[in-house]
């Protein structure tokens, strides 16, 4: 059940990449060029069409997986809405600090190494330390962590300082929206599970 979890979640953030990264051609010539407020224009047109169709990919799965399977009559049954809903907004967390850093990397400056490395670390140590106490949500639970607590933050900081971003305001039209209905519908899921 978890592995068919992280199999969709993978799928969603997969298809939800290529509003932003089938701009990236673009950006690079706009970034040779100077002309860095179209570029971020364009950037930000491609996250905020990337963070809805992943989070109404994300949603989709949350309501209608669970179901479906019963109804084929798979053996397996999907993961539990806590489990999806953690590893959902992981995912939301990855794609954020993912789309900054390749945004970032549009300066010849590459820091995805350092980024990934120490997320990677972060990740095995929560989930060691908390899968005693939290089972089965420890390994989505050390995702979200390390994602939001280090990938993000280092990724959009590193972007602000290259761009000169003021990032909530750059943020309140891009990630903001989608992350709140994504957390919305999640948490309608967790508070009215839907039985098959």
């Amino acid at each position: 059940a978890y592995l068919l979890a992280l199999r969709l979640a993978t799928m969603i953030s997969q298809f939800c990449q290529a509003p932003f990264y089938s701009k990236l051609p673009r950006m690079a010539e706009l970034q040779a060029a100077g002309q860095q407020a179209e570029q971020l224009r364009l950037a930000q047109r491609g996250m905020r069409l990337a963070y809805w169709v992943y989070a109404t990919g994300a949603l989709t799965v949350a309501l209608f997986v669970g179901p479906l399977l019963q109804w084929i009559g798979s053996r397996t049954p999907f993961a539990s809405p806590g489990v999806w809903a953690l590893m959902a907004l992981a995912f939301f967390a990855e794609r954020f600090g993912a789309m900054h850093l390749q945004l970032y990397s549009l300066t010849n400056r590459i820091l995805w190494h350092v980024a990934n490395g120490v997320t990677g670390l972060l990740m095995i140590a929560i989930a060691a330390i908390s899968y005693r106490s939290l089972g089965e949500l420890a390994l989505p639970m050390a995702m979200l962590l390390s994602y939001a607590g280090f990938y993000c933050a280092y990724s959009a900081w590193h972007t602000r300082g290259a761009f000169k971003l003021r990032l909530l305001r750059f943020e309140l039209s891009t990630s903001l929206p989608a992350a709140a209905a994504l957390c919305a519908g999640l948490g309608l899921t967790l508070l009215f599970p839907i039985r098959p």
